[in-house]
């Protein structure tokens, strides 16, 4: 069957490269929410500032973590591609 969708546990290493992804965009958005935490101290002399702030924290943290997966992925796959075709693994590029 030629046709199978291959699974996480594959011989090219695609869990090992989502758990480093993931271990990465935790660690950067820990560092992002203890920045921006520190950063957002609400105003004392404004009781409702203090969610805005901490709105702010929760917002930029999210997006740390979105956006470094997604970075760490694509670094990944352009790797692994770029070790597939040095080892002649993929068809080489033919012009028409």
């Amino acid at each position: 069957m030629s046709g199978d969708v291959p699974d996480l546990l594959d011989e090219r290493g695609r869990l090992r490269r989502l758990a480093i992804a993931s271990v990465i965009a935790v660690l950067a958005a820990g560092i992002a929410y203890f920045v921006c935490d520190q950063l957002a101290t609400p105003d004392e002399l404004r009781p409702s500032s203090q969610r805005g702030a901490y709105r702010f924290v929760y917002y930029v943290t999210g997006g740390v973590l979105a956006g470094a997966f997604t970075a760490a992925m694509a670094i990944q796959k352009a790797l692994v591609r770029r070790q597939e075709a040095r080892a002649g693994s993929l068809p080489p590029a033919r012009l028409r």
